[in-house]
């Protein structure tokens, strides 16, 4: 099984969900052995069953037999290890999606910021649902209690700023996909043209309905800043589904094709929401592997 945990910064209370925080344990189970410094090649299959993974271990391929098959490895490499595979599909690795997040500075007229915690200390979620749905993207608004860029620079106002981000779902398009890079097809070649319109309509209605969500601050001046490259939560490409044709996993995360062959994490994801998907894996992930050992008992 191929695993990959990201954590986006480093947490003063240690509370990130981790391999090491929460799951060290496993791997002092006899029956567990940790391949380090291995690279998955692809998976073995013959007769429409998964044998085993083929990977790369100080310069030399070999291959891990097994009688079921997990990929875990992100939205980018689990498509990337199934063309590897073989195992082809008109959506494979299409429909890369992610949440677009738009930075925004206030300027506080007499309100102090920067108090009590060290990150993100609130969720707004006045753009969460709703009848504007049918117009543009939902959002989720991340509130920073810290000097995230800079103070102000007027004497007595240092701290008389706030800084939100206001992260937008995006709908999936085939035109962003991952595939096998033609000239190195040991990677992954990732095209990511654009973001949706519905997103970027998202975007562009804040301003007019961002001076109501700020009404009960004194707000002295607002600076649209930056749209982000990437929120590091990449979605979609092995999405699931009822229907063979249409999704490359079933709700349990087992391949329709090969029926002892998982896929997890957000790769599974049709569509994104403007929240964090960690959670939504884990329990997907969970309910996959709960199901699994109910249909062997």
């Amino acid at each position: 099984m191929c695993c990959a945990t990201g954590v986006c910064t480093l947490c003063p209370a240690d509370a990130k969900f981790t391999i090491q925080n929460e799951m060290a344990h496993l791997y002092q189970d006899s029956r567990v052995s940790l391949m380090l410094e291995s690279e998955a090649l692809a998976v073995e299959t013959e007769g429409g069953q998964a044998t085993g993974v083929r990977y790369k271990q100080n310069g030399k391929e070999l291959v891990a037999k097994a009688d079921l098959v997990v990929l875990g490895a992100n939205a980018i490499f689990n498509p990337y290890l199934l063309q590897r595979s073989n195992l082809t599909h008109p959506l494979l690795g299409k429909r890369l999606h992610e949440q677009v997040g738009q930075h925004v500075r206030v300027d506080l007229a007499g309100v102090h910021n920067f108090q009590g915690s060290t990150m993100i200390t609130g969720h707004g979620y006045m753009l969460y649902d709703g009848p504007h749905r049918s117009k543009h993207a939902a959002c989720i608004i991340e509130n920073f209690n810290i000097p995230l860029y800079n103070l102000r620079l007027e004497r007595g106002k240092w701290r008389q700023v706030a800084y939100f981000k206001f992260i937008f779902e995006d709908l999936p398009s085939n035109d962003n996909y991952v595939a096998i890079s033609e000239k190195s097809p040991h990677l992954p070649k990732v095209v990511y043209p654009h973001h949706s319109a519905d997103a970027q309509r998202g975007i562009d209605n804040l301003p007019t309905v961002l001076s109501k969500i700020l009404a009960p601050l004194p707000v002295e001046d607002i600076t649209y800043q930056y749209v982000t490259d990437t929120e590091g939560h990449i979605q979609g490409t092995t999405i699931m589904g009822n229907a063979p044709e249409t999704s490359i996993v079933d709700k349990n995360l087992v391949h329709h094709q090969v029926r002892n062959l998982m896929v997890l994490g957000s790769s599974v994801f049709p569509t994104c929401s403007p929240a964090n998907p960690t959670l939504t894996l884990s329990a997907l992930s969970l309910l996959a592997a709960d199901r699994l050992f109910s249909s062997q008992s």
